[in-house]
């Protein structure tokens, strides 16, 4: 089981349009909350293996409004 953080940074202004739908589609993202700070959102996801997670990323990256991802994995 791999488990990674994704911290999202939101272009400018598309923070009022955030739809969490459009994030709780894709399979293995566990947790979603938006923060301030360096981020916008951080996103808890839980595969089975790394394949999987760069799957997410990439189907992250794709969504309007996201304009950079961090991605950080467990080490349990």
């Amino acid at each position: 089981m791999v488990t990674a953080y994704i911290f999202v940074n939101l272009k400018p202004g598309s923070k009022s349009d955030f739809s969490r739908e459009s994030f709780s589609k894709i399979k293995g993202i566990k947790y979603l909350d938006l923060v301030y700070g360096a981020y916008d959102l951080v996103i808890k996801v839980e595969v089975k293996k790394l394949k999987d997670l760069q799957d997410i990323i990439k189907k992250l990256r794709k969504i309007s409004g996201v304009e950079k991802t961090v991605t950080m994995i467990s080490i349990k």
